[in-house]
């Protein structure tokens, strides 16, 4: 399956790709970002 996760930051965002595969949860990560201010209810 595919999972998405929001980080705070770049270095959020590596810390978790880093424990999600040091942990075995994942076995490839890819951190991505956009210009987005974050959640939206619709």
């Amino acid at each position: 399956p595919t999972c998405a996760f929001l980080a705070i930051d770049a270095t959020h965002a590596r810390d978790l790709a880093n424990s999600l595969t040091a942990t075995g949860a994942a076995t490839t990560t890819v951190a991505a970002h956009g210009p987005v201010t974050g959640a939206t209810l619709v």
